[in-house]
């Protein structure tokens, strides 16, 4: 199951997405990035594993 979110944290929006199936990996992305930087190695993982993808607020 494939889902695209966002919710609100101490009024901060915080956008994530979660891919595939399989054992769990979260990819966390730096300053000044977002989760696009994760898009290949995610879309390459998701074959095998449930991937949790996220942006810090502000991304």
């Amino acid at each position: 199951m494939d889902q695209d979110d966002e919710s609100v944290i101490d009024g901060h929006r915080v956008a994530w997405t979660v891919r595939g199936s399989g054992p769990p990996v979260v990819l966390c992305h730096g300053t000044p990035w977002s989760s696009w930087l994760w898009a290949p190695i995610a879309a390459a993982l998701e074959r095998t594993h449930r991937v949790h993808l996220w942006d810090m607020p502000g991304y």
